[in-house]
């Protein structure tokens, strides 16, 4: 199995087969990009999401793409409930109203098949009232009450439903990732996802209830990085001759306080192993779509030397190489060492001729002091 198939990345639910004017891939592949790996964590790390941006052509595309959605269907709220999310009362496929754009004679139709399939709706899709009126955060003072209650009464706010990762599979009753299909402008080959939760994400639990925590939680959000290389084996000596960037984010964690359970859940979806990221929930002013939250996720998947450095196979292979004698740092040692050695002996060598000269030299003095003592004999 290739190391691209053997970390995959969590599926996406798509956008509806209908809707146009959508970037595509390749055509995101071809616009200018604005920031690098490294620059979006200089965001996150200084101003949670507060820098990110579309590129110009994108951004007017959005703006003109997003007019017409407006237009369509009331407003983005009503468009990401009504289509864009699984969860959406009507059959996805039919979510779209009746627009300016479409004829009457197409009105009649939308709506005549629309009667005939109510009763075969997507798997995922919920009723209104079966949707929870939740938002992203919790309202501390909302629970003040509840927070005097003993522990294991229900009414405790530690019983309510938020977001908590326990591993396995993802509950898609409750989840779902999509692609952010207008997304920021981000290396070509970073994905930009959005994971959109039908229970809130944000809980004062999450800080023991602290107040001020809290409060700077709902002002500036939640972030934090995922997967984080070590640095070593054969990465090392790559950070140690890459540049500046490489240099300064190499084996660099994050994590907000409070931050762990959406942290748990992108690891959990995004094999570390295989993928790293950076993700962000962002305030909670800007957590506009009622009866649900979201957050964000840029998804880079780790090249085949990095994924052996994650699961060790790195240091298993330099053991090989040392046994085999093919470590290249070893053989410059090895080579380096028999000039040093080379060198060594050619100044011994140097040293015992000096050494003779010298004891020659004084061994005919001594013998022309013996004559003279004889008389010249």
């Amino acid at each position: 199995m290739s190391k691209e198939h053997k970390y995959l990345a969590p599926e996406a639910f798509p956008a509806p087969e209908y809707l146009e004017g959508l970037p595509t891939e390749d055509e995101l592949d071809d616009s200018t990009v604005l920031f690098t790996w490294g620059e979006l964590k200089d965001i996150i790390k200084k101003s949670g999401s507060d820098g990110f941006s579309r590129n110009k052509a994108i951004e007017k595309r959005y703006k003109a793409w997003s007019k017409d959605i407006k237009e369509d269907y009331g407003g983005i709220d009503k468009y990401m409930t009504n289509a864009r999310l699984p969860w959406a009362k009507r059959n996805r496929k039919l979510a779209r109203q009746y627009t300016r754009k479409a004829s009457k004679k197409g009105q009649a139709q939308e709506e005549d098949e629309h009667e005939s399939s109510e009763e075969t709706e997507d798997e995922n899709t919920v009723s209104d009232d079966e949707t929870p009126n939740s938002a992203a955060y919790v309202d501390l003072d909302a629970i003040q009450d509840r927070l005097k209650l003993d522990k294991d009464d229900e009414e405790h706010p530690d019983n309510d439903a938020f977001l908590r990762w326990e591993g396995g599979e993802l509950d898609r009753s409750r989840y779902t990732v999509i692609f952010n299909d207008w997304p920021y402008s981000i290396p070509h080959g970073v994905k930009h996802y959005c994971v959109w939760s039908r229970i809130p994400i944000v809980h004062p639990a999450l800080v023991d209830y602290d107040k001020k925590e809290y409060e700077k939680i709902c002002e500036h959000g939640l972030q934090g990085f995922t997967g984080i290389t070590p640095v070593k084996g054969a990465y090392k000596k790559d950070v140690e001759a890459g540049g500046p960037e490489l240099k300064k984010w190499a084996g660099v964690e994050h994590e907000v306080k409070g931050g762990h359970e959406v942290g748990k859940m992108v690891a959990g979806l995004w094999d570390p192993r295989g993928w790293e990221c950076i993700w962000f929930v962002n305030p909670a002013p800007l957590q506009s779509i009622p009866g649900f939250g979201h957050f964000h996720v840029f998804a880079r998947r780790k090249p085949d030397d990095e994924i052996d450095v994650c699961e060790g196979k790195d240091e298993e292979k330099s053991e090989d190489e040392d046994e085999d004698g093919d470590n290249d740092d070893d053989d410059k040692d090895k080579n380096k060492d028999k000039v040093n050695k080379a060198k060594d002996d050619k100044k011994a060598k140097e040293d015992k001729k000096a050494q003779g000269k010298g004891k020659a030299g004084s061994d005919d003095k001594d013998s022309k002091d013996a004559k003279k003592e004889n008389g010249g004999k």
